[in-house]
């Protein structure tokens, strides 16, 4: 009987075990959702909506932060390959300038590589929290906003869109090589009239 009441015993303890992780699962907030796709006319967009008082806040993010982690995602696509806090400092300082460039590179401004490397970067990193929590942590709405153009950036160069420009400049190369077809045939033409 001994061992009946030992095999009851360790299927209590291992009962009263799973109910305590599967309390700990219950009481565990439930996962955020993914942050939303935007297209980079979007996400350029948003930015303009961002308040300085987040952008100060961005700056002064603390080290392993989610918000540190977009900054140097950014930095990354502006072509800052080494990670310095006062170039980011230095940056956020002035909002509407870091805006301008960033604007000014759009998605196909920045290498592959560094494009790359920012959005990998970014998936490592839980955005649908930041951004659910955006109100309550300091300079959340510009890294999910930052967060947001990085990812349109690196959807833009992938996928349809590249396939898009490839066709369009297709066409071009079509219509560069027929004019200089015809040129071609002008000069040919008319050295052989000379000849006679």
């Amino acid at each position: 009987m001994a061992p009946k009441a030992a095999k009851a015993k360790a299927a209590k303890a291992g009962a009263k075990a799973g109910a305590k992780a599967a309390a700990k699962v219950a009481a565990s907030p439930p996962p955020a959702p993914p942050l939303e796709k935007l297209s980079v006319f979007d996400a350029e967009t948003n930015l303009n909506f961002i308040e300085d008082e987040d952008w100060a806040a961005l700056a002064s993010a603390e080290e392993g932060s989610t918000q540190l982690t977009v900054m140097k995602a950014v930095l990354l696509l502006l072509g800052e390959e080494t990670w310095r806090p006062e170039i980011a400092r230095e940056a956020l300082e002035k909002p509407d300038q870091l805006l301008k460039e960033i604007k000014a590179l759009g998605p196909l401004g920045a290498s592959e590589a560094n494009l790359k490397q920012a959005a990998s970067g970014l998936e490592a990193c839980d955005l649908g929290a930041l951004a659910a929590k955006a109100k309550a942590a300091p300079g959340a709405p510009a890294a999910v906003a930052l967060a947001q153009l990085v990812e349109a950036y690196a959807a833009e160069r992938s996928g349809t869109a590249r396939t898009r420009q490839r066709f369009a400049m297709g066409i071009e190369t079509v219509a560069f090589q027929q004019l200089h077809r015809n040129l071609q045939q002008a000069l040919h033409a008319r050295q052989h009239v000379s000849w006679l």
